[in-house]
């Protein structure tokens, strides 16, 4: 659970990838984002069952290989331990409502790259005051 400055309450699904993704000698240079349905249908209802003003949040840890470039004042971009991260999230509401299937034997979903592009925000989006808050493109 997650409480803002703002005011605003979210139940928090964290889920870790790699970026980029795939096997060791080729590395599919994609934003994860897929989660499983269960995943998906039980953040709504925590939220639900919290009360009326918490909202699902699905938050994306990216583990950042070192071979990415990103620059160093990119938000929620940190490094710890050697290793490097990145914290994107999206309100499960926004996610469900244009998630397709991805695998029927692993009830696992996601989205298209451009739409998760024009969902995903930084992890303080949802965190910052009201004033703070402003449209954020995707350029990552």
């Amino acid at each position: 659970i997650l409480y803002a400055e703002s005011g605003a309450r979210f139940v928090v699904d964290v889920k870790g990838r790699k970026f980029p993704g795939g096997p060791t000698g080729k590395p599919k240079k994609v934003w994860e984002c897929w989660s499983t349905i269960d995943d998906v249908e039980g953040l709504e209802r925590w939220a639900g069952m919290s009360g009326p003003t918490f909202q699902g949040l699905l938050v994306f840890i990216y583990d950042i290989a070192n071979e990415v470039n990103l620059p160093e004042n990119t938000e929620d971009f940190w490094k710890c331990r050697d290793k490097r991260y990145l914290a994107r999230a999206v309100l499960v509401s926004d996610y469900r409502a244009q998630m397709r299937l991805r695998s029927t034997s692993w009830r696992t979903v996601d989205l298209p790259g451009k739409v998760f592009r024009s969902l995903v925000k930084p992890l303080r989006y949802f965190l910052e005051l009201p004033e703070i808050e402003e449209e954020f493109e995707t350029d990552w």
